[in-house]
């Protein structure tokens, strides 16, 4: 079950990396790399802040509340004006 938990927050990785280089040239935005750059920085910074968490709250726990930011992240994308 881990694994496809894993598989499932790929996809939803995989959809933002590729289309949020569409939705930039959509809507005329630059630079496109910007987005990349923001979501690099935002998973490094989290992953040194919070990386501690599975090993206190247990991984299962940690991954569901992980899920349910990562889709309200690509609401909030699917969302903007």
């Amino acid at each position: 079950m881990p694994g496809i938990g894993l598989a499932l927050s790929g996809v939803g990785f995989g959809a933002i990396t590729t289309f949020i280089v569409l939705l930039f040239a959509q809507h005329g935005w630059q630079p496109a790399w910007l987005a990349f750059t923001a979501l690099s920085v935002a998973f490094i910074a989290g992953r040194l802040m919070f990386g501690h968490l599975p090993d206190k709250l247990g991984g299962a726990k940690v991954a569901l509340v992980c899920v349910f930011i990562e889709a309200t992240g690509q609401s909030l994308i699917w969302l903007a004006p």
